[in-house]
């Protein structure tokens, strides 16, 4: 029969089993037949290779705890040797791994050995195993020897030294080695730093060595000395990986010994107020509320003093050196603490101790009229180091009961405006709806009261709110009692500023229009140009532009003559639109006889061949404007007055705004109207805007027989022509 067995040479002992135990990884089927597993056990401990030794030399093979691992990583075995002498085990056949181990592997301190051996082994059907292994130290061996010299020959006060871990640059588990320390301590393998802490002259210093990398097994000593210069120091370091023996030396100039930062104090668990919010009569009102402090070179005291400002009661503890009593009663009070492994860092709960306080007074901590926290207790923490330096932070924090008010917004999305949003609503699921208000922001940041409140049951209405500005997203909140937030924060973004295509009129089409005279044999044909809008507008030119005539005139444009054109006449780029009456009629003269006076129109949409609506489609426009204005000159005919009528569409067609007049004015320079939109539906957004514009209101219009006008460039016509008016810069407002 094979034995598993550790090899440890100093201790020397072996031990048979013989008792039996049967293990079962879960399997039953009869395929999985049994092996058997006896073992010995010692242990490597190699303290003679390190020049100081530690304080586990009696480490007790009964001790060490005995594991057995399936493939599947499932443990079936678990024992100490002193539980696992004189008995045989029984196992299936299989691939299995065994494990011993001894001590803690996380642990530090200097009786914080840890060993361990792990070796694989597989037991075959009716087989008895023998398995070698040895049993090796698992963390990495410190040890610190300060040369005698430093007394005599530097003029330090004291000096100490840390064995540190570092995981992500921050240390996690550190040694303590003063001057008159004889052992050798014990840390988990990786990255360790050593620091030297030397009083002189009074002040505390430092320096930090570098991080390495040590590996388990690994024995260290770092040798502390004088340097070559005066006043510096060397530092040694020597290895042993239980392969060969390192050794470095670092020189550490005297200014390179830096002073030691001061402690450093951080308060979690408030806001930016020192404001503590809580919900009223909620008994879990608090977070955790906690204050840490942290000191390079370990805390030598931490004293807190909390100052009840509504009974004036003051209490003062030293938190590192308190005695079982003063723990005891200040857990009561609801403060606790604890430090780290280090010695470092402290945290300092006070999450009870202030749930306490607020239910014991009846102290309000917020000024609603100010609006601003009224400090409720004031909390002082004085920290001081082993090094010599300290620190304080002494804030007044006060005590918010928040209020049980909860309210959400809505509105419809019709009734944001470009410029205005319409009755948002408050529904009130807790709370006294009188005593919630509306609060709006432009960047959520900034907030003012807006609109006028309406209760109605848990609903409350706040009106009309305009002052807004188009294409711009804006926050809304709900206040209660005039300080609370009791809702979300919610936005919106109002219509954008959305003006029509062309509105300046830069963009138009030229046709040719033919036309002939037909009288008994004689057959002549003429052409002349008309005009129209290239973006959705139709004009009412072929109304007095006809394809025959009998007429032989000298003047073709006494009889023929388009409504609508362009002129270079403009109010703002290079063209405006041109829209007059015309007279048609027959005869040879200027005075034409039979004379068809027709007011001269163009809208948003198409004509027929006849010069007839065939469409009034309108132009795009998603969104609402308060009013519309545009640029005009009309040169009047007897007193007329012209006419623009508009109106705001749905996309289902329903007119939502119309604006109008009939009572356009002479004006022989550029003037700018503007007509507003009157609203008879709410409920709907804009699509398309319809827009017409006459040269006169009058059905029949006034006309100058024998009048000019000039358009397009600057063309100069002869014809009968009535009063004309010019368009340009069509504008929505907002």
């Amino acid at each position: 029969m094979r034995r598993l067995r550790f090899l440890i040479p100093c201790l020397a002992l072996s031990l048979t089993a013989c008792n039996e135990e049967v293990l079962t990884d879960g399997r039953t089927d009869s395929p999985y037949e049994t092996g058997t597993v006896c073992f010995n056990l010692s242990a490597d401990m190699r303290n003679d290779i390190v020049s100081k030794a530690s304080s586990v030399e009696d480490i007790s093979l009964d001790d060490f705890s005995i594991e057995i691992y399936t493939s599947a990583d499932k443990r079936i075995y678990w024992e100490t040797y002193a539980d696992t002498r004189d008995t045989v085990l029984h196992v299936n056949s299989g691939e299995y791994r065994l494990i011993a181990s001894y001590g803690n592997a996380n642990a530090v301190g200097f009786d914080a050995a840890y060993y361990k051996a792990e070796e694989p082994f597989t037991v075959g059907p009716q087989e008895a195993v023998d398995v070698t292994a040895t049993a090796k130290l698992a963390n990495v061996k410190v040890a610190v020897n300060f040369d005698e010299d430093l007394d005599d020959k530097l003029s330090f006060d004291t000096y100490y030294a840390l064995v540190r871990k570092v995981v992500n640059g921050s240390p996690v588990r550190k040694l303590r080695f003063n001057p008159d320390e004889t052992r050798a301590g014990y840390i988990p393998s990786g990255n360790l730093e050593f620091v030297l802490y030397v009083q002189m002259a009074g002040v505390w210093k430092q320096y930090i060595l570098p991080a390495e990398a040590y590996e388990p097994n690994d024995f260290v000593t770092f040798n502390v000395s004088l340097g070559r210069g005066e006043g510096d120091i060397a530092i040694s370091i020597r290895i042993d990986d239980s392969v060969e023996v390192k050794e470095e030396v670092v020189e550490i100039p005297a200014e390179d010994v830096l002073p030691v930062a001061e402690p450093s104090i951080t308060s979690y668990g408030f806001d930016a107020d020192n404001a503590i919010q809580f919900k009223e009569n909620n008994a879990e009102y608090l977070n955790e509320v906690w204050l840490s402090a942290y000191a390079e070179g370990e805390l030598e005291s931490v004293t807190l003093t909390v100052n009840d400002m509504s009974s004036g009661n003051v209490t003062s503890v030293e938190l590192v050196s308190a005695d079982a009593a003063t723990v005891s009663s200040m857990e009561a009070a609801g403060i606790w603490w604890a430090v780290n492994d280090d010695n470092t860092s402290m945290a300092v709960s006070l999450t009870d101790a202030f749930n306490n306080f607020y239910s014991k007074t009846s102290y309000v901590g917020y000024d609603s009229a100010s609006g601003k926290c009224l400090p409720s207790v004031t909390v002082t923490l004085d920290v001081t180091a082993r090094t010599g330096k300290s620190r304080n932070i002494s804030d007044s924090f006060c005590f918010i009961p928040l209020p049980e008010a909860v309210a959400s917004i809505s509105w419809n999305d019709y009734d944001v405006w470009a410029w205005k949003i319409v009755n948002p609503v408050q529904t009130i699921s807790k709370g006294n709806p009188s005593l919630f208000t509306l609060q709006g922001s432009a960047d959520g940041l900034q907030w003012v009261t807006v609109g006028t409140p309406s209760v109605s049951g848990d609903k409350v209405s706040y009106g009309e709110i305009d002052g807004l500005a188009a294409g711009t997203t804006y926050y809304m909140r709900a206040l209660y009692d005039g300080w609370y937030v009791a809702s979300d924060i919610y936005e919106f973004k109002t219509e954008d500023a959305v003006q029509i295509a062309d509105a300046g009129f830069e963009n138009w089409t030229t046709e040719i229009h033919g036309f002939s005279y037909d009288f008994l044999l004689t057959h002549k044909a003429h052409n002349i140009d008309w005009y129209y809008p290239q973006t959705g507008w139709g004009v009412n030119s072929k109304k007095t532009m006809p394809t025959t005539t009998a007429v032989a005139s000298a003047n073709w444009n006494w009889v023929r003559f388009p409504m609508v054109a362009y002129t270079s006449d403009a109010y703002s780029g290079s063209k405006a639109a041109m829209i007059f009456s015309v007279s048609v009629g027959d005869g040879s003269s200027s005075v034409a006889q039979g004379r068809t006076n027709v007011v001269g129109e163009m809208w948003t949409g198409a004509a027929d061949g006849s010069g007839n609506h065939s469409s009034d489609a309108g132009l795009a426009l998603a969104s609402r404007p308060s009013r519309f204005t545009f640029a005009y000159k009309y040169l009047s005919v007897e007193g007329e007055t012209y006419a623009v009528y508009a109106e705001l569409r749905a996309a289902d067609g329903t007119v939502l705004a119309t604006a109008s007049t009939d009572a356009g004015a002479a004006a022989s320079a550029w003037t700018v109207a503007s007509l507003d939109f009157n609203y008879n539906v709410y409920d709907k957004k804009a699509s398309e805007i319809y827009i017409q514009f006459r040269s006169s209101k009058n059905t029949t219009p006034k006309i100058d027989l024998g009048s000019s006008v000039t358009i397009a460039q600057n063309s100069v016509c002869e014809g009968n022509f009535g009063s004309v008016l010019h368009v340009d810069e069509i504008e929505m407002t907002y």
